[in-house]
């Protein structure tokens, strides 16, 4: 029997894409604003258009966000796509209705499986050179510990793309080195992350070297890297997916796959076993896409 997935309708997402391409991978899929429907299913889809602030009000008002996170916490498989990736961290920045500061926090909130805020992408490199934002087209998804250099030369040169493997560790090894804030934004939450953490911004991502470096100057230790991640199968490493967004996830040991273009960014995230978050959008990404998809339907049939 095909696993009954919802892809839940929070009134801006992209349904019928994704609807069309779990229905593909042998899901039934279905589209709701209905809370009792979250929970009936055997898992839980969040599609991404729209803003932070907006998707995270008309879910509070839909009374769809404690029906997610109780799923999630029940280690119901979960994915979030894109905005619906974001909406897992405890915060975002995008449609705030004023500037943060260090003594409170005036970002929207979001679902809080995972800790942080969900920052604007710089539009800028470090050495100032300018990118286009909202990143939108193709652009490779590669393990969290592919150098920084390699990653680069991955996403700006794809013609020098390396071959890789597939394979990656899940729950990963991504370093938290760089500087953090601290926002008092509430109590344990229920699914096991703390919500009184050290937050990171969009300005600790950790912003790519020099463009004029090339593949001679990789670690060829990189080279290796592979996923092993379930929701990777058979997708190798430095595969093309398609973004488009404007604001990027915070670091972190939930990093299994990582993208550049101003800056590096996470672009897939893993809570506890089933719950993944990604940057691009699978169901308009051709054969990998398709692909990811029939991995998370895999997930859904053997959870």
């Amino acid at each position: 029997m095909a696993p009954r997935i919802v892809v839940v309708d929070y009134h801006k997402g992209n349904l019928k894409s994704v609807e069309r391409g779990l229905a593909a991978a042998g899901a039934e899929a279905f589209a709701s604003d209905d809370p009792a429907a979250i929970v009936r299913a055997d898992a839980v889809v969040l599609p991404g258009v729209g803003a932070f602030a907006d998707a995270a009000a008309t879910m509070e008002a839909l009374g769809q966000t404690e029906a997610v996170r109780e799923r999630i916490a029940a280690g119901v498989p979960f994915l979030g796509i894109c905005l619906g990736m974001h909406l897992m961290f405890e915060e975002g920045v995008e449609g705030a209705p004023e500037e943060d500061d260090e003594a409170s926090t005036h970002n929207a909130r979001g679902l809080a499986v995972l800790p942080g805020v969900v920052g604007a992408l710089p539009k800028s490199d470090a050495a100032g050179r300018a990118y286009k934002v909202p990143h939108v087209g193709w652009n490779t998804v590669v393990p969290p510990d592919c150098q920084l250099s390699e990653l680069l030369d991955v996403a700006v040169f794809p013609s020098t793309r390396p071959s890789r493997d597939p394979g990656m560790p899940c729950l990963g090894s991504a370093e938290q080195g760089a500087p953090a804030r601290a926002h008092s934004v509430g109590s344990n939450g229920p699914l096991g992350c703390s919500m009184r953490t050290e937050v990171r911004g969009a300005s600790a991502i950790p912003r790519i070297s020099g463009v004029g470096e090339t593949l001679a100057d990789v670690d060829g230790s990189a080279s290796d890297s592979k996923f092993s991640c379930p929701l990777f199968e058979a997708i190798p490493a430095g595969e093309y997916f398609y973004f488009t967004h404007g604001y990027i996830a915070p670091d972190g040991p939930f990093v299994i796959g990582k993208t550049a273009h101003s800056v590096t960014f996470p672009s897939a995230v893993q809570y506890g076993e089933a719950a993944f978050g990604v940057q691009f959008h699978p169901e308009k990404s051709s054969d990998a896409g398709a692909q990811l998809l029939r991995n998370f339907v895999n997930i859904v049939k053997g959870a």
